[in-house]
């Protein structure tokens, strides 16, 4: 008699790997997954905090407008008022924190302007979370906001 030989089941729901990979691979696989939506994540990050940087400075120079009355002989004295503003800004900022100070710089650009103006991205990261270090856990937290 040849014997009986059972069949062996290899059952891949445990590990989650794709049939036809190796663990080894499968583990390498993960690992590149994992760094590629992390590296995405923080140029994703980056570029919402640059925007915000540049539309904090566009709003210096609003206010520092709307003090000043903008012509062409007051150049110097205008970038003497927004590295004032600038430095207002940061000694703001140290003393109290990054939130306060946003409002602070935006409730003045909307007086200058006369309407109401708001964050830049407030929709995609929450506004809250410029200085965060962890940039998968504040993506997450912007895609589950409710607006």
């Amino acid at each position: 008699m040849a014997g009986n030989r059972t069949k062996t089941h290899h059952i891949t729901a445990k590990t989650g790997k794709p049939p036809g990979m190796n663990y080894a691979d499968f583990l390498q696989w993960k690992d590149m997954l994992y760094k590629q939506a992390l590296e995405e994540a923080k140029k994703e990050l980056n570029r919402v905090l640059g925007d915000r940087q540049a539309q904090r400075m566009g709003w210096l120079y609003v206010v520092a407008l709307a003090e000043h009355g903008f012509t062409d002989t007051d150049l110097e004295e205008l970038e003497q008022r927004v590295a004032a503003l600038g430095d207002e800004y940061i000694q703001l900022t140290e003393a109290n924190d990054q939130d306060y100070s946003d409002e602070k710089l935006r409730a003045a650009v909307s007086k200058a302007l006369g309407r109401e103006v708001r964050y830049i991205h407030d929709d995609l990261y929450p506004v809250n979370t410029d200085k965060k270090d962890d940039y998968i856990t504040g993506l997450r937290e912007s895609e589950s906001r409710i607006y």
